[in-house]
């Protein structure tokens, strides 16, 4: 029997099965859709509430991220001829292999440093690759994922991944080391195509960053 991940009848010659149809989407959670990921990694993890049992999850709101875009999306995420329904892993990773190849996914990250982008010293972007040992986690989004200008800064042309290595700013407003942010277009609310639905007919940039003893650095 072969040891690697090939070699069985799910396709495409997968050991287990693996859903990556993203034409529609499982109206409920269901673990069979992610065999395959589930013979390394730990469902429980993904599926409980408990906030510290992965790196992508609000400590304000909604707790493990990872959960609430599995099971409790609400209206679901939604695009052109897309119904809409729970996430699957190929939504935010896309490329399993390599994240190398996300060509519609833009990576910032923001080290105080430089002035590389005008108008917005101290951040530095690439479009399709990750930067260089800042950890992305494997995070590249589905062609079908898109990012809002009427929302965001026009300078945002693709879903953006966004990472602070150092603090920025200060009050209110601060963003601390080691947070992160989605800049996307997947969430529904009633017909509506908008940024991070609350679920109150509005939107919110969602935060996250790891807990402080669970991989506390972005860096390599």
């Amino acid at each position: 029997r072969p040891s690697g991940p090939h070699g069985s009848n799910s396709s495409p010659i997968l050991r287990a099965n693996y859903r990556t149809d993203l034409s529609s989407l499982p109206s409920s959670y269901d673990s069979s859709n992610f065999d395959l990921c589930f013979l390394c990694h730990d469902e429980s993890k993904l599926t409980t509430t408990a906030p510290g049992y992965t790196n992508f999850y609000d400590p304000l709101l909604y707790g493990n991220l990872h959960k609430w875009h599995l099971k409790n999306i609400g209206s679901g995420l939604k695009w052109a001829g897309n119904p809409g329904g729970v996430a699957t892993c190929r939504v935010c990773h896309y490329d399993t292999h390599s994240d190398q190849q996300a060509s519609n996914t833009e990576y910032w990250y923001y080290d105080g440093v430089g002035n590389d982008i005008p108008g917005y010293p101290g951040w530095h972007r690439s479009i399709g690759s990750p930067v260089d040992g800042v950890k992305s986690h494997l995070v590249n989004f589905a062609p079908l994922v898109t990012t809002d200008i009427s929302y965001l800064d026009p300078t945002f042309t693709k879903p953006a991944f966004r990472i602070w290595l150092v603090k920025e700013g200060s009050g209110l407003g601060a963003k601390a080391a080691n947070s992160r942010e989605c800049d996307l277009v997947c969430h529904g609310n009633n017909s509506a195509v908008v940024t991070m639905d609350n679920g109150a007919g509005g939107t919110v940039n969602t935060l996250y960053k790891p807990p402080s003893a669970y991989d506390d650095s972005l860096t390599y």
